[in-house]
């Protein structure tokens, strides 16, 4: 979405861009306005508002941690590497994680990417600041212990959905942290259905956990203004957990996973996200897998590394989506390592 190109604009327009309630108390020299409209200082008028949208897409995506080996209990990484959107090359940066972890939920601002909690039985929040591409280690941990939950993220706060507790049981647990202070975060609001290994997916307003427990069709996730949580009517077309989540400005997909057969899988689905009506394009991955990473540039989605079903292998492959034709991509280049149940963010807040 963008603020209309001409004519006038409301307040309520501008607070729905930043992807909070209309009513929501703003004023034009609020930061978020100020950034919006591109005006830091000075004088700023409603008409520098016009055709500015809140979309923010970065230059490089980053695969933080996994574990590279078939038992992610005995191989926890803290590798960052990557991909830079316009060359499609490989990135390796020196930093590497505070912690070594594995099934992490990934979330990120503009200016940071996050990793949240991981299977080394932590509620450690770490991640990468991105214009330095320094290592970060915040204070702050989740208020609940939770492996492999759907990361999603507004332009203020990112979401751990579900997952897996301590007990190895799926949950509805809805936590995460604040992008400006690093505070963990812990709405009143759960998921309709307890879920873990769900793809993650969002657009301005809501994000999506798709599928998940195992191979399932469910859509479910939060409205980002109020914190509710969100049940949409519409299922996915193939039972499938454990993708890639990557998105578009109007379209989220889940790449490859794992179907109901215990089999990975090529599978392209996902959502529209106007309508959220479930889509089914015909293309497929160039490599079955499932675990793997998801990151997206304004124009691409990238499924990097991810494992066998028998979870005996380890992928460093680079494969994905083309958004406006919806063909498959399957670049040249290849992680570092090669590993799975990573978390994936990119330079940008979509």
């Amino acid at each position: 979405m963008a603020l209309p190109s001409s004519g006038a604009i409301s307040l309520n327009q501008v607070n729905v861009e930043l992807t909070r309630a209309g009513t929501t108390t703003i004023s034009l020299n609020d930061t978020i306005v100020r950034t919006l409209f591109g005006i830091a200082s000075g004088q700023i008028s409603m008409s520098n508002g016009r055709g500015k949208s809140n979309e923010v897409f970065g230059t490089k995506g980053y695969v933080l941690g996994g574990s590279g080996y078939g038992d992610y209990n005995l191989d926890y990484q803290n590798e960052i590497d990557g991909i830079q959107f316009d060359t499609e090359a490989a990135i390796n940066p020196a930093a590497v994680l505070p912690v070594a972890g594995a099934a992490s939920s990934a979330v990120n601002s503009s200016t940071r990417g996050y990793v949240l909690g991981c299977s080394a039985a932590t509620q450690d929040i770490q991640g990468i600041q991105f214009d330095t591409e320094a290592a970060i280690n915040p204070t702050a941990a989740l208020p609940v212990y939770a492996m492999y939950a759907a990361g999603v993220n507004s332009t203020t706060r990112g979401y751990a959905l579900g997952g897996i507790d301590i007990n190895a049981n799926a949950t509805t647990e809805i936590q995460g942290i604040q992008f400006d202070t690093e505070a963990a975060i812990n709405p009143a609001a759960v998921l309709s259905v307890a879920t873990a290994y769900g793809y993650a997916v969002n657009s301005t307003t809501r994000g999506y956990a798709l599928a998940g427990n195992g191979a399932t069709t469910e859509i479910q996730g939060i409205q980002f203004d109020t914190e509710a949580a969100i049940n949409p009517a519409a299922v996915l077309s193939v039972a499938t957990s454990s993708g890639g989540g990557v998105n578009s400005t109007t379209r989220g997909y889940a790449l490859g996973g794992m179907n109901n057969s215990n089999v990975t899988t090529t599978e392209i689905q996902g959502m529209q996200f106007d309508t959220e009506a479930a889509i089914n394009p015909t293309a497929v991955l160039a490599l079955s897998t499932w675990q793997q990473a998801g990151v997206n540039s304004a124009s691409r989605g990238y499924s990097m590394g991810g494992t066998d079903t028998p979870m005996s292998a380890t992928y460093n492959e680079i494969q994905g989506i083309q958004f406006d034709t919806e063909a498959a991509i399957n670049p040249a280049a290849a992680l570092a390592l090669g590993r799975f149940a990573s978390g994936g963010v990119q330079a940008g807040r979509r």
